[in-house]
């Protein structure tokens, strides 16, 4: 098993009757400001139990991005999911998420019409 690969033991949302779905949706004022990040993206890939829990995270990033990958994963290491499911049983799976950081790109001025409509 390659080195931050999960194991096989956490199925994809493909091979599921259903996926994981979160319990416990973080609260707006929980993301980290990261102000000294440079903006990007990067994935975080989560194996979770079939308690729900989330039993590891693997960062998928760039050199520039992993910082902040690793203060989003402490992050999302403490939800909740209702587990996926494989023939009405609770099954281990896997989730990747993608994240996006960084200031957000500059909106152009809406014209006057815009407004006006």
């Amino acid at each position: 098993m390659p080195d931050g690969a999960l194991p096989e033991l956490y199925r994809p949302a493909s091979q599921l009757s259903r996926g994981p779905a979160l319990l416990t949706p973080p609260a707006e004022d929980a993301w980290p400001s990261l102000p000294d990040t440079p903006p990007g993206r990067f994935q975080l890939e989560l194996a979770i139990g079939a308690d729900g829990s989330v039993d590891r995270v693997v960062p998928i990033c760039d050199e520039a991005m992993c910082p902040a990958a690793g203060v989003y994963a402490e992050l999302v290491s403490q939800w909740r999911f209702q587990p996926g499911d494989l023939e009405g049983q609770a099954s281990p799976s896997r989730l990747r998420l993608e994240f996006e950081v960084g200031p957000p790109a500059e909106a152009g001025a809406p014209d006057d019409q815009a407004l006006r409509q």
